[in-house]
């Protein structure tokens, strides 16, 4: 939030109720936004790796190529890892 905010929302009252838990509760208000931001961030990788769109005209082939998408992320993650930090894999 805004140094100048003050907690009166118009119309949002998720926002009011985000804000309440910013002033009352800190840490816990923190270790949530910390989550969200994580998940954003990850999305968001996802769709600089392999693009937005999915091609997909099936809504149950849409489900699958997305779980593709984010398991071939995770598998990326997961390689660029252990090169990175050198890590000794038996398979």
């Amino acid at each position: 939030f805004k140094s100048n905010t003050n907690g009166k929302a118009k119309g949002c009252p998720a926002w009011t109720q985000s804000f309440i838990k910013f002033m009352t509760n800190h840490a816990e208000w923190l270790e949530h936004y910390n989550k969200r931001n994580n998940v954003e961030t990850t999305f968001g990788a996802i769709k600089a790796k392999f693009g937005e769109a999915l091609k997909s005209k099936d809504v149950v082939a849409q489900k699958n190529e997305l779980l593709c998408k984010i398991l071939s992320y995770n598998i990326s993650v997961l390689i660029s890892a252990i090169f990175c930090k050198d890590i000794k894999v038996g398979f």
